[in-house]
């Protein structure tokens, strides 16, 4: 499993009301939509966030990102939700 140093979390003027987009950024700079891991494991890294956005088909816009001590403590809880 890749090691995360950040966390982002995304809306976007054309996602529902409500819909957050979160990323994660491994320590070799790729990038990973939770969504993506979370229904077929650590298969599918992005470049970049462009390149999130092409595959979504929609402009992102931060909303929020969390450091990486906060990556540690926010992870324990989406990790455990990742390894079924």
């Amino acid at each position: 499993m890749p090691k995360f140093t950040k966390i982002f979390a995304f809306t976007s003027d054309m996602a529902p009301a409500n819909k957050v987009v979160y990323v994660f950024q491994d320590s070799d700079d790729w990038f990973w939509l939770k969504k993506l891991v979370e229904d077929e494991g650590f298969a599918t890294p992005f470049a970049s966030i462009k390149e999130i956005e092409l595959y979504l088909e929609m402009p992102l816009i931060l909303k929020e990102e969390f450091d990486r001590d906060e990556v540690e403590q926010e992870f324990g809880k989406i990790g455990s939700s990742l390894n079924k």
